[in-house]
C-alpha cells in the first residue's frame, strides 16, 4: 500500500471515529437524546455547583442532577415553554443561566442539544445513584 494513500486513510478513519465519538448521539441507535448520556455532561460543567447534590451551595432548591426538576422546570416536546431552556436561553444578561458572575457559560451548541432534548421528549435514560 502506497503511504500517502496509507497516510490519508488513516487520517480519514481518525476523523470519522472522532465525528461519531463527539456526536451528541453517539451510541444511541435511534439518535435520540437522554439526560444522562446528553445533558448531564453539559450541566456538570455549567450548572450542579449551584444546582447540584451539595445542599450547602446549592441555589433556590433547585436540583438538576435528579429528575425531579422535570415536572417545573419541563415541558416535554416544547422548549420555549420549558424554564430550563427559557433561563439557559434568556439573552438578558440578569435572567441568564448559568449567571455571569459565576464564569460559566453555555455554548450555542450546549443550548441545542438541551433544546433537542426537551424537543425530543426530555428523555431520562439511565438511573443515576445519588
Amino acid at each position: 500500500m502506497n503511504k500517502n494513500y496509507r497516510s490519508r486513510f488513516l487520517y480519514s478513519l481518525v476523523a470519522l471515529a472522532a465525528s461519531l465519538y463527539l456526536s451528541p448521539s453517539f451510541g444511541q441507535a435511534d439518535g435520540s437524546l437522554n439526560y444522562t448520556e446528553d445533558i448531564l455532561p453539559i450541566f456538570t460543567s455549567t450548572c450542579l455547583d449551584c444546582h447540584g447534590p451539595d445542599e450547602s451551595r446549592r441555589m433556590l432548591n433547585l436540583r438538576l442532577d435528579t429528575q425531579d426538576f422535570l415536572s417545573s422546570h419541563i415541558v416535554a416536546g416544547d422548549p420555549e415553554n420549558s424554564l430550563l431552556f427559557q433561563r439557559i436561553s434568556e439573552d438578558d444578561m440578569i435572567r441568564v443561566m448559568p449567571p455571569s458572575s459565576s464564569g460559566r457559560t453555555l455554548t450555542q451548541q450546549q443550548i441545542q442539544i438541551v433544546r433537542d432534548w426537551i424537543e425530543g421528549g426530555a428523555d431520562w435514560g439511565l438511573e443515576l445513584n445519588e
